[in-house]
């Protein structure tokens, strides 16, 4: 089970921390790979120095936010973005996978401000992010053309 905790600062929603920079929309990617023979396993499985296979991750499932990355998060809204151009959005991206990830933007360049819940000194300007299980970014677009924009997860193995 995992989630997102976000602390607005005294300005409140639409500002990224204080004194930092503003955004218009925001939402949260949480990208996560599933092994659903893990869950036949017992609550208390390799606990008592067994080997289950823990070790052996064949994950079957790809999702994003709870949607199947694989066929649904194209066009869900808990995942897709319907913006303008001169909005900006907020990502919240987080590796909530046991494996590595590597998100591409589909030809969009974002502005990374914080890495791990602490704001860069310099912002930096990137079009992906190879990232390890529970790295978070917080990425802010802001596209200058308008049009549909394909993100894609790869999950390292």
């Amino acid at each position: 089970m995992y989630g997102a905790l976000i602390i607005d600062p005294p300005e409140g929603p639409g500002t990224l921390f204080s004194g930092g920079p503003t955004y218009d929309i925001e939402a949260i990617w949480a990208c996560d790979e599933i092994d659903s023979s893990w869950h036949t396993l017992s609550w208390d499985a390799g606990t008592c120095g067994g080997d289950v296979g823990l070790n052996d991750l064949n994950p079957d499932y790809f999702i994003i936010t709870g949607v199947d990355g694989a066929r649904s998060a194209l066009m869900d809204p808990a995942v897709a973005v319907n913006m303008n151009v001169g909005q900006k959005l907020l990502v919240r991206y987080i590796c909530a996978g046991y494996l590595p990830q590597r998100i591409n933007f589909g030809g969009l360049t974002t502005t990374v401000h914080i890495s791990d819940g602490r704001p860069f000194p310099k912002p930096v300007q990137i079009n992906e992010i190879e990232a390890c299980s529970t790295e978070r970014y917080d990425c802010i677009f802001e596209p200058t053309q308008s049009g549909v924009y394909e993100i894609t997860v790869d999950f390292l193995d």
